[in-house]
């Protein structure tokens, strides 16, 4: 365990392994981050989620990790896979909110998200293209030319769940 404190708002961020039995009893709010990535997410997840019940929140952070596993099927009740939820490269933004065809600038994931009213969690969504037009100071050429793939391009920077098929 490891643990930071605040002392100007008197607040605190405590680390704790990536366990199961590490998250059964504790109390606080949760962020699991990179849960796509995780080998045992259904059973952290399964031992973090009652910790709602005592009135504190959970939230999943991740790159998408493929089309399986507990963050796929979150994320997909939280209407962020599926149907107006893929940036493909036949739908970009020209910089002025107007869709166009080409390959450089995918539509912004936010834009296109139609998130599922009766799930019980909310999805959000920040591919780099968002990131970049928030002030993150990135190169975006810079950085797709350091990808091997577009797959590896979609996925992790694109925020786009793909099928084992598609790598």
């Amino acid at each position: 365990t490891m643990e930071v404190y605040f002392p100007h708002n008197r607040s605190r961020i405590i680390g704790l392994p990536a366990n199961a039995d590490a998250a059964r009893g504790y109390s606080g709010n949760i962020v699991l981050d990179e849960f796509a990535f995780h080998g045992d997410a259904h059973r952290i997840f399964a031992a973090c989620f009652p910790i709602i019940t005592r009135g504190y929140s959970i939230e999943l952070i991740s790159t998408p990790n493929g089309t399986a596993g507990k963050f796929y099927e979150i994320a997909k009740a939280a209407g962020l896979v599926g149907q107006g939820s893929r940036i493909g490269p036949a739908a970009v933004n020209d910089g002025d909110d107007n869709l166009t065809s080409g390959m450089e600038t995918p539509l912004s994931c936010s834009a296109a998200l139609a998130l599922d009213p009766d799930s019980i969690w909310s999805g959000h969504r920040v591919n780099i293209y968002d990131a970049v037009a928030e002030g993150l100071p990135a190169d975006i050429a810079l950085l797709r030319s350091g990808c091997d793939d577009e797959e590896t391009w979609l996925q992790e920077y694109c925020c786009q769940f793909l099928s084992d098929a598609q790598n």
